[in-house]
């Protein structure tokens, strides 16, 4: 089977953990209580026998000779014993202790959020480095795939399910003199708040199969292997296999549960093939397997040695039968370096006939029916203890479907049969569906097409081989558009990318739905290919010597922008009583019914704008005046250029939704263009001329392409069939561009 080169991007940088330490206030102190004096207790009392024996001397000695200040005085005293009886401390001290709990408890509150804020940020982080089995799907082909390498934390760490994993924040509360003296309150707060917030609920937890030599799996036949397919499934997933082989060995090898791992390039043995291809680790039984690895397995040393020499080694024994620890083992009771065996034995249990059933390098594990779902138990020598509390389980037909999307993908350059993806027989014509460009059906590739299809070409194949679509429509239309920028270095392809662009809108469009202006400030050849095509309205080179040329530039993009900005005007009043606002709401009224001539998009190329804006740098205000009336006037600018000087250009960067960077000289400069360093690790050479760096958006994760080739010599095919006019000046000139002579 042909496979494609897999060229790896730099890996996206996954959600960052916070990890810091989280230090917590300790809760208030309740005030020591401090024991009133004897005087004090006994103040009280003295003063009600003063006040008695007053009354009765007054009652004595007559009242009616004493006056009524007389009369005041012991209820005075009366007051001051209560006072002093009931103090003012106790209550002053309880409302110092309800304030002091209502802070602490609205601080607790404070630190609640943060902690959750942190719990957040790691579920993240977990849940993109291990996703849910049923998305691997959408991996393959995709940037992610085979991204991880040994340096990564996640390398060769394959997730079993969802479980409860400590915050990886870690909390501290500051030192605390005697539990007994805290507030019981903001002290029980506190505790809850530790008990709740120190663990991430229900978060993706993986195995490191770096770290154990043998996984033993009990349970239900088909939940077994459900969990199993779901470890392998991500292993293969996420790692080169460069870095990861793959070997099965059991009866059903060639059954629905494991069949689809002969999908798999991790499984090839290197350099052997057979009858249908390059020759598999794929065996009935243990013996057979073994034998197969014997090569592999006689130069690895024992576990721990971590030599990091060899690739992974991932061994599934679906073999009961096969005694894994009998004398005549090839794998030693401690392990090899760099290899695992995942064995799947039958019955619930049987932890008995295993030794080392508690060495944390080989972990025996069972897995469970729990409800709908599934769970792993881990064996701790005397019972089975909670291990993973929702165990992942993939299907089938999931584990079927990521199996061959990655069939088509190789690492190995020198697999035979590979083919690069960027080479693989896709062309110019071959993209568009010509079969001979010396024979074009002009009526045919011009026919009209819906909206969504009009401005969107393929001008090159991606990294996955795919056809790599260029939408010059305005983003609000699904394109790309309205305006773009395009950099890249001598011997980069640029003109290259520019020529395939530029044939593939002008062999698709008419001149009704598409008009080309083509500006290069240098005056190089390569314009000049397009003079004799009927959308081409003006090719203007060489402008660096001539001031007029660069003049008339400048008129003929002002004049278009106000031709267009009066056609709407008059239209729109002939037509709804107030001028068109855009070029779209033009095209709404001919499509109901009113006549009017078309107006074509306007492309215009400004090939080397800044070595325009080096000597006419009034020219910035122009490119800036005519990106922002273009989006409405279906005026399009692309802005190409060997350097990005972002002092001369002032905000045109910011007025491009799309960019391609192709091989820059500096990282900083691909960092200005698409965001990532990748445009200045493209290799240099005529082997990687026209390979690039696509971002559709601002924002967008770079797209890897390689333009098709359009400036060699075009060689009919030998038998065509004669569907157009080979005399039609259209057909000439894309015959011409396209490399005929």
């Amino acid at each position: 089977m042909s496979r494609l080169i897999f060229e790896p991007h730099r890996r996206v940088a996954p959600p960052a953990v916070p990890d810091a330490t989280v230090t917590v206030e300790a809760p208030p102190q309740l005030p020591r209580v401090v024991p009133p004096s004897f005087l004090r207790r006994a103040m009280p009392v003295v003063i009600v026998i003063l006040i008695v024996g007053m009354v009765v001397a007054l009652v004595a000695s007559g009242i009616r000779l004493i006056s009524p200040q007389t009369l005041f005085f012991p209820f005075v005293l009366l007051l001051a014993a209560t006072a002093l009886y009931r103090g003012g401390g106790d209550k002053v001290r309880t409302e110092e202790v309800d304030a002091e709990r209502a802070d602490y408890l609205r601080y607790l509150s404070v630190v609640r959020e943060n902690l959750r804020t942190h719990a957040a940020a790691q579920r993240k982080a977990l849940e993109w480095s291990h996703p849910d089995p049923e998305e691997l799907t959408t991996v393959p082909g995709s940037r992610r795939q085979w991204e991880r390498d040994p340096g990564d934390d996640d390398y060769l760490v394959v997730r079993a399910g969802r479980h409860d994993v400590p915050l990886a924040s870690p909390v501290r509360v500051k030192d605390i003199a005697d539990e007994i003296d805290l507030e019981p309150v903001s002290h029980s707060a506190l505790r809850g708040l530790l008990d709740t917030q120190r663990t991430v609920r229900s978060a993706p937890l993986g195995i490191d199969l770096n770290k154990v030599s043998r996984i033993t799996v009990f349970g239900d036949d088909d939940i077994a292997r459900a969990a199993i397919r779901s470890w392998v499934a991500q292993a293969v997933t996420f790692h080169d296999p460069t870095l990861l082989t793959v070997a099965m060995a059991g009866p059903g090898v060639e059954d629905a549960e494991w069949s689809w791992l002969k999908w798999l390039p991790h499984v090839d043995i290197s350099g052997e093939v057979d009858g249908v291809g390059p020759a598999r680790y794929l065996r009935r039984t243990g013996a057979e397997l073994f034998e197969a690895l014997t090569p592999v397995l006689t130069e690895r040393e024992l576990f721990g040695a971590d030599s990091g020499a060899h690739k992974h080694l991932l061994i599934i024994l679906d073999d009961p039968a096969y005694d894994l620890n009998g004398v005549n083992s090839p794998i030693p009771a401690t392990g090899l370096d760099g290899v695992t065996v995942i064995q799947r034995l039958d019955g619930a249990d049987g932890t008995t006939k295993l030794p080392d059933y508690l060495n944390p390098e080989r972990p025996v594990l069972q897995v469970n029916r729990n409800g709908v779902s599934a769970r792993i138990a881990r064996w701790n020598g005397n019972d089975w203890q909670p291990y993973i509390d929702e165990a992942d389980q993939l299907t089938i037909g999931t584990a079927s479907h990521v199996a061959r999307r990655l069939s088509r993908w190789d690492s190995n350059p020198t697999h035979p049969g590979l083919r690069s993806a960027a080479t693989g027989g896709a062309t110019f014509t071959s993209l568009l569906g010509i079969e001979d460009a010396s024979q074009l059906d002009v009526p045919a590739l011009w026919s009209p097409r819906s909206r969504d299809e009009e401005l969107r070409v393929p001008i090159g194949v991606t990294s996955s081989g795919e056809p790599l679509m260029f939408d010059l429509k305005d983003e609000a239309e699904g394109g790309m558009g309205p305006h773009g920028l395009m950099i890249g270095m001598t011997g980069s392809g640029k003109s290259q990318t520019l020529m395939s662009i530029l044939l593939s809108l002008l062999a698709t469009h008419s001149a009704d739905r598409l008009i080309v202006i083509y500006a290069d400030f240098k005056g190089e050849a390569g314009a000049d290919i397009f003079r004799d095509f009927p959308q081409v309205v003006a090719v203007i080179s060489n402008m660096a010597e001539k001031r007029s040329l660069a003049d008339r530039f400048a008129d003929t993009l002002r004049g278009e922008v106000a031709r267009r900005e009066n056609l709407l005007k008059q239209a729109g009043r002939d037509v709804q009583g107030s001028a068109f606002n855009s070029v779209r709401e033009y095209e709404e009224a001919i499509a109901a019914g009113h006549d009017l001539p078309p107006i074509p998009t306007l492309f215009v190329v400004a090939d080397e704008f800044t070595l325009m804006l080096q000597d006419h740098p009034e020219y910035a205000e122009l490119f800036d005046y005519v990106a922002r009336k273009g989006r409405s006037f279906r005026i399009h600018i692309l802005f190409a250029s060997q350097t990005l000087d972002v002092g001369k250009i002032k905000d045109i960067d910011k007025n491009t939704s799309y960019r391609i960077g192709l091989k820059v000289a500096s990282p900083s400069a691909s960092r200005q263009i698409i965001g990532t360093e990748d445009a200045y690790h493209i290799e240099s050479g005529k082997d990687h001329k026209g390979v690039g760096f696509l971002v559709p958006a601002p924002g967008a994760v770079p797209i890897k392409f390689r333009s098709t080739y359009v400036d060699g010599i075009y060689e009919p095919p030998s038998t065509h069939h004669n569907r157009g006019n080979p005399g039609d000046p259209t057909a000439q000139a894309v015959h011409r561009a396209a490399g005929g002579r």
